[in-house]
């Protein structure tokens, strides 16, 4: 099964597009402590408020699910939910509320799962899982406590991988039809408004991946068209008030960047976001204030050591920020989140260790 963890290796779309005077998120981008030397490369955060940030990611050397919370101090470890095999998409409405997904183990079967954390204790929300194997949650985006869209994969009957995708109405999960799309996976999802969402990943092709987004039509998933650009996939998506953003890669060596308008994709200009001499760069996140405010994580490689990377979009094109990097053996960011006040992100990821194929916490801020 697919993993949305990136070692070098979460929006009714509506109306038109426009341009509004560029507005970048501003700040230096700074390293916060987490655990030191803790096994466990984060992959996913939320943030309800710049005070309190929710963060997933494996434990690397015992396989467990693992998350921290940031409490405006510092970040700590938190118990993960009992029975929980990998989390791996956070959405945090307020402080005190925060919907989780990933996967459960049921003997041999890899399960789709979902929790609620209150900021003390986990509850258990029983994903809908269907009759298939190796079902799994991915990326999650809550337009409000009592609406939230999951989306992910599943193996068919066949052993090819399909999207899968989920509501949640505050109560209960519920199946949405994906029929008719591609094989493939999402690996993320945004929800502008109730009912308005986008979603996006990889189509599986013969001999190489594509593009693949969908968009919610009432209760089911209908694919979409997206700009053909050989082989490349999305991996991270954000939606606004007048359209989307969707960010990636192309073949693991030139960022990718589309927009939807409300009812097309279109190609946006990488500018300066591009690194010079990158042998490898891709997108993993990004989290959008506006169709002229957009920040976007990940990371880029020259010769063979992999280095932080965040960009800004002003409207027209892509930026590159100054990133720390914590390891002098490589580092990457795997998501962002971004709060409506003040516009503080924080993006989280992993950091090498010093021992052979050990990747550590890594948390920043701007």
């Amino acid at each position: 099964m697919r993993s949305r963890l990136v070692v070098v290796t979460v929006a009714a779309c509506v109306g038109l597009m426009v341009a509004a005077p560029a507005v970048a998120a501003s700040g230096a981008w700074t390293i916060q402590s987490t655990p030191a030397s803790d096994d466990v490369p984060l992959s996913a955060v939320s943030c309800a408020t710049g005070g309190s940030c929710l963060a997933l990611g494996p434990h690397e050397g015992s396989g467990n699910a693992t998350a921290y919370a940031w409490n405006g101090r510092i970040w700590a470890s938190v118990p993960s939910p009992a029975g929980a095999y990998r989390l791996t998409g956070v959405a945090c409405t307020a402080r005190s509320y925060c919907i989780v997904v990933g996967a459960v183990m049921v003997g041999s079967n890899v399960q789709a799962g979902a929790w609620s954390w209150n900021g003390r204790a986990w509850k258990n929300r029983h994903a809908y899982n269907p009759k298939s194997t190796n079902n799994i949650l991915v990326a999650i985006s809550c337009a409000s406590p009592s609406s939230c869209e999951a989306v992910g994969q599943h193996n068919n009957a066949g052993g090819s991988i399909y999207a899968m995708a989920e509501y949640w109405n505050g109560n209960k999960w519920t199946h949405q039809s994906t029929t008719g799309g591609p094989s493939g996976f999402l690996d993320a999802v945004a929800c502008e408004s109730v009912g308005h969402c986008e979603a996006v990943g990889a189509a599986s092709g013969t001999y190489y991946d594509t593009t693949l987004a969908m968009g919610l039509d009432g209760s089911k998933w209908v694919t979409q068209s997206t700009p053909g650009i050989g082989a490349s996939s999305f991996t991270g998506m954000s939606c606004y008030s007048t359209g989307c953003t969707a960010v990636g890669s192309q073949g693991g060596q030139e960022l990718l960047s589309e927009a939807w308008n409300g009812s097309s994709w279109s190609l946006q200009s990488l500018g300066e976001g591009q690194p010079p001499d990158a042998s490898l760069v891709e997108w993993n996140g990004v989290h959008c204030q506006s169709a002229s405010n957009c920040t976007a994580v990940g990371y880029w490689q020259s010769n063979s050591l992999p280095l932080t990377l965040a960009d800004t979009w002003n409207g027209s094109m892509w930026t590159q920020s100054n990133t720390p990097d914590a390891s002098s053996f490589g580092d990457a960011l795997n998501a962002v989140s971004c709060t409506a006040v003040g516009s503080v992100c924080t993006a989280v990821g992993w950091q090498e260790g010093s021992a052979s194929n050990t990747f550590n916490s890594l948390a920043m801020r701007n």
